[in-house]
């Protein structure tokens, strides 16, 4: 349920883009809910795509520059594609004709193929509604990429935050249709904090792969939407977050096939009015910290948690040897040992009991022949008489 385990986290490595990391996809899909904001790891994506010599091409439907980047002004290595004043049914003379925005934005990639690009488009369902075709949604989103794909830096990608209600979604993230994927889902820290209060199950402090009881906790409660349900209703004090969260990483491609882990983000100041993410553990959340605290748990280190496999775990008795039981247990010279050096049984048995004897009992010396011995019981009936002579066949 898991997937492959492994020490090291997978966060990190998606926010900064390494162009060297063997698990790099081309398509960053930011899943969400009303519970959790995606902008701060959305503007994260870009801005440090940004720092890195690259160039950043915003679609808009719905969000301002300001929004999107937390920049009022489009710096130079910013193209914004501004969508949000064409709507159907609405056009002025200046839009008509202009309700796809597909060559905008695939014309715009052509020319910038020489930088490491980062493409956003702030709400593909918006453009799904517009265009009124699921089809030509997704074949806009197959087109960015193939265009992505002529670039020369590896590190050039597509970034699409879609809330999880979305009926995009199954198609985005289809294995048909995207071999390679990189799927982060949002979700509150207040659903890891009730999981692990009402079921005291805690995640990891030490590492982002939870066991697999937890993940059969956690993914049905997430699927069915009780991290929103925490938020919307205000239970134990829940509300949305802005600066801190809880990402499900699921990397879908390479050699290890799907890899899933659960980590941590929260909002960092670096001074001069910005700000950034910064990944870390679910243990390093103030808001799980402090749910653990009051229920008086104590997360558990993966180092410490049980071996799944281990059958002896949680037994009242022991069925472990020490060092010193195993040395003596290994030195005890056993009947039947004794008896394979000397070639003679083990251990002799009257005639009648004859038939209880077994090869490990009864060991014939080497360049011996085997020979079957009987001793006739006295109820047996041996003669040489036919059974059936008095049967008139």
């Amino acid at each position: 349920m898991a997937g492959p385990k492994g020490n090291a986290a997978s966060l990190p490595i998606i926010l900064s883009n390494l162009s060297t990391s063997k698990t790099r996809s081309p398509l960053v899909i930011v899943q969400y809910d009303s519970s959790v904001t995606p902008w701060p790891i959305v503007r994260h994506l870009l801005c440090n795509n940004e720092s890195q010599e690259g160039h950043i091409i915003c679609l808009a439907f719905n969000f301002t520059l300001k929004e999107i980047t937390g920049r009022g002004t489009t710096s130079q290595g910013t193209t914004m594609i501004d969508w949000t004043g064409h709507i159907p049914g609405y056009e002025t003379e200046d839009s008509v004709g202009k309700s796809n925005p597909r060559q905008s934005v695939l014309g715009t990639i052509e020319k910038n193929l020489e930088h490491p690009l980062a493409v956003l488009i702030d709400s593909i369902d918006t453009f799904r509604s517009d265009v009124g075709s699921t089809s030509a949604a997704c074949l806009l989103v197959s087109e960015i990429l193939e265009t992505l794909g002529k670039s020369q830096h590896p590190t050039s990608r597509l970034v699409l935050p879609i809330p999880s209600g979305s009926p995009l979604l199954p198609h985005l993230t289809s294995a048909s249709i995207f071999q390679n994927l990189t799927l982060l889902v949002l979700h509150s820290p207040y659903l890891v904090a009730h999981i692990s209060q009402s079921y005291l199950t805690p995640p990891p402090v030490d590492s982002p792969h939870p066991s697999d009881k937890f993940w059969s906790l956690f993914l049905p409660a997430a699927q069915r939407g009780e991290g929103e349900k925490l938020v919307l209703s205000g239970e134990g004090g829940a509300c949305r977050q802005m600066h801190e969260g809880v990402v499900e990483v699921v990397i879908r491609g390479g050699r290890k096939g799907v890899e899933r882990t659960l980590e941590g983000w929260r909002v960092k100041d670096v001074g001069d009015r910005s700000q950034t993410v910064e990944p870390c553990l679910c243990g390093d959340l103030d808001i799980i910290k402090a749910a653990l605290g009051k229920a008086g748990i104590s997360a558990t280190r993966s180092s410490d948690a049980p071996a799944e496999t281990d059958v002896t775990h949680g037994l009242s008795f022991n069925l472990t040897l020490t060092s010193s039981q195993a040395e003596a247990k290994s030195k005890v010279a056993l009947p039947y040992t004794i008896a394979a050096q000397q070639g003679t049984p083990a251990s002799p048995l009257p005639s009648r009991m004859s038939h209880l004897l077994t090869p490990a009992m009864f060991l014939i010396a080497p360049n011996t022949a085997a020979v079957i011995h009987y001793d006739p019981d006295s109820a047996d009936d041996m003669d040489d008489e036919d059974p059936d002579e008095d049967l008139d066949l």
